[in-house]
């Protein structure tokens, strides 16, 4: 037993308890407290928010005259967003306006003006003026792409008028530009397909990088722009408004040209990116209002086909939002007489809003791509032919007045 204990050790000290005094203690807990606190420093890189100037929204523009970058960049103010002070209405955005010789040298001169560190990562909107947007996208998108902090879920838009009048609008109801455009899309999407969430910045990439054109919101000014804080006290909200309307078409790296607002919602029909759709359609009952409840898109290219043939299956459940009927009670007739106009308006505006991209060269559909997969041509995706077949059904609403009775199904194509 002698053996396991050193040489240096006397076997009578090996067999005493070691005690630990209150000062041992201390020094102890002490030690394993400074041994363990760099490890949990949590909040070691912790910003206060008044340290911050937090973007909501930025925009770009350039001078055509001495090729000089224009930045805007609009900054919370977080007083006012909350509840008003008794001290009166504050606006509850600043605007800043910047030049520079690129657009990496925009962030650097905002600092020179700018109190507070510039803090870009909680960006809602990035819009770009329709002059800056025909010149080059390319530099902008790569711009962002090669930021540590970037967010490629931020949100694309054209701005068709001044952009300082753009960027200098207070909205109404929701305080924050930059968040109420984000809401404007998010809400289109799904009320009736004229825009879709594929317009952030990483959608725009990913179509442009395959070769495909992207479509981006134009945003429009109601009006002339109201920059007062007073408006928050006046009920008059379509004064001075920002709304969209209308899609910026880009293929390469800049703006070839728009596309309608009316055409929207077949675009991003035919692309499978809604699964709303609103249309007012002529059917033997008069003028009916219908809206697609789930529309489901499948589609394939026949590449081997002469020509070749683009097929587009669409399955639309629709609701009846507005009927002036000629008689009082809907008929099983009159239902697939709806969807049968309906099969037809879908027919028209989906092969109108092709015609007009391959009339115009604007590969919207990744064609060009599918081509490529396929073996074939890319350069003769315009030669490809659209067949559109659709599938309708109409939903009984159940507790009306002169009830729809069962679901209505009705089966046609397109030539």
């Amino acid at each position: 037993m002698d053996d396991a204990i050193p040489g240096d050790v006397a076997p009578e000290a090996a067999d005493k308890d070691v005690t630990f005094t209150p000062m041992n203690r201390t020094v102890a807990l002490v030690s394993a407290v400074a041994a363990i606190a760099p490890l949990a420093a949590g909040c070691w890189d912790m910003r206060e928010v008044n340290q911050l100037a937090i973007v909501d929204m930025a925009a770009l523009d350039f001078e055509p005259q001495t090729g000089m970058e224009i930045g805007y960049y609009q900054v919370v103010n977080p007083n006012a967003i909350t509840q008003q002070q008794a001290s009166g209405l504050r606006s509850p955005v600043y605007t800043y306006r910047v030049e520079g010789r690129t657009i990496a040298d925009l962030g650097r001169q905002a600092a020179l003006r700018l109190p507070r560190e510039l803090f870009p990562d909680h960006y809602q909107s990035i819009i770009v003026s329709e002059r800056r947007a025909r010149k080059e996208i390319m530099q902008l998108l790569d711009f962002f792409e090669r930021q540590f902090d970037r967010r490629s879920t931020v949100q694309l838009f054209v701005a068709v008028d001044p952009l300082e009048d753009v960027m200098t609008e207070l909205t109404p109801l929701e305080r924050r530009p930059g968040n109420a455009l984000r809401k404007l899309v998010e809400i289109q999407s799904s009320a009736n397909g004229a825009l879709s969430r594929r317009n952030r910045i990483k959608d725009v990439l990913e179509d442009l990088a395959t070769g495909r054109c992207a479509v981006v919101p134009i945003v429009r000014l109601k009006g002339k722009p109201v920059r007062n804080v007073g408006r928050y006290q006046s009920s008059d909200a379509d004064a001075g408004n920002l709304y969209l309307h209308g899609g910026a078409v880009f293929c390469g790296d800049r703006m070839v040209g728009e596309l309608g607002h009316d055409d929207m919602s077949w675009y991003h029909a035919l692309s499978g990116r809604t699964a709303a759709l609103g249309a007012t359609v002529r059917a033997s009952v008069g003028s009916v209002d219908v809206r697609t409840e789930r529309l489901r898109i499948q589609s394939r290219l026949d590449a081997h086909a002469d020509p070749p043939v683009w097929r587009v299956r669409m399955k639309a459940a629709l609701h009846v939002t507005g009927l002036r009927p000629d008689k009082p009670d809907l008929t099983h007739d009159d239902l697939r007489d709806i969807c049968l106009a309906f099969e037809r308006k879908a027919s028209e505006r989906a092969s109108a809003v092709y015609d007009l991209s391959v009339r115009r060269g604007w590969d919207l559909f990744g064609l060009r791509r599918k081509m490529t997969l396929a073996g074939r041509d890319a350069a003769q995706w315009s030669t490809v032919r659209l067949r559109v077949d659709i599938g309708c059904r109409v939903l009984n609403p159940g507790e009306l007045a002169g009830s729809y009775g069962p679901q209505i199904e009705s089966e046609a194509s397109s030539p």
